[in-house]
């Protein structure tokens, strides 16, 4: 009784938001340079599923990063490298960004070029 009771508790403080499922969830980092023409298109296609997504735009010289912000997704979280410094940095301080947020531990972290090369269906349960 005490347990279902608990899972009652717990259930709700989930469906208020307070409390996240125990699940372990997808979040996506896009590193991104010069792709101001696909990036938009390559967010819009990453699955419903994907519980974050973060952009760190490589010091693009072009729009990059006025399209992300433009696109106003609660679910992307836009980071902007002060210089160029590849993509492997970029990739880096994505995976850094969300090594902070609370999660569980058997969250899943994917990298998925900002340049549509890589299908976000794949990303789908």
């Amino acid at each position: 009784m005490l347990q279902n009771s608990a899972r009652r508790v717990t259930l709700r403080l989930q469906l208020r938001g307070i409390m996240r499922p125990l699940v372990p969830e997808c979040h996506v980092v896009v590193p991104a340079f010069l792709e101001a023409r696909l990036i938009a298109r390559t967010l819009g296609e990453i699955p419903a599923e994907v519980r974050r997504v973060i952009v760190v735009d490589d010091a693009s010289p072009d729009d990059t990063s006025v399209v992300v912000q433009a696109l106003n997704n609660p679910r992307v979280t836009l980071l902007r490298q002060p210089r160029n410094a590849g993509v492997g940095a970029a990739i880096v301080r994505g995976y850094q960004e969300l090594l902070q947020t609370p999660g569980h531990p058997h969250d899943a972290f994917v990298v998925m070029a900002g340049d549509g090369q890589m299908d976000p269906r794949d990303l789908s349960g």
